[in-house]
């Protein structure tokens, strides 16, 4: 009984407030980007920023229409701009973990768009067809310097 409480207590929540929808998220992206190894850790410790951060950056990038209920519906993804599959890292502290996970890699998308762009780069090229020399090579013509 209590359980079942719990359950619909978060996916109450989740659908309901912002912030937990948001961290949620973070919290599963960041788990699966590093293979599960987060040990219990709180997402905001990994990439730098906390939740009202990463909250106030995706609403400047509002464009027309774009709405927290629409966030909250699954309508609107949080996008990388610079696909994840483009960075290759081990740990959360490597610089290219670092770089995918930076406030100004991150995006709000419609969520048809996002599952147009999948891995496209800015240049035409799927991120997941690049050698792990050309991956480096694209993001150092950006400024990187891993």
């Amino acid at each position: 009984e209590y359980r079942k409480y719990r359950r619909n207590y978060r996916n109450h929540k989740y659908k309901t407030n912002v912030q937990f929808n948001l961290s949620t998220k973070m919290s599963g992206y960041i788990r699966d980007a590093l293979n599960g190894e987060k040990a219990g850790r709180h997402w905001e410790v990994f990439v730098g920023y906390t939740i009202l951060d990463l909250k106030d950056h995706i609403k400047s990038l509002f464009t027309e229409g774009m709405t927290w209920e629409k966030v909250l519906n699954g309508q609107i993804h949080l996008d990388h701009i610079l696909p994840v599959k483009l960075f290759a890292y081990n740990s959360s502290e490597e610089m290219q973990f670092k770089a995918c996970w930076a406030l100004k890699n991150l995006q709000p998308l419609w969520e048809t768009d996002n599952i147009k762009k999948g891995d496209l780069l800015p240049d035409g090229r799927r991120a997941t067809f690049l050698t792990k020399e050309e991956k480096l090579e694209y993001l150092r013509s950006l400024g990187y310097s891993f």
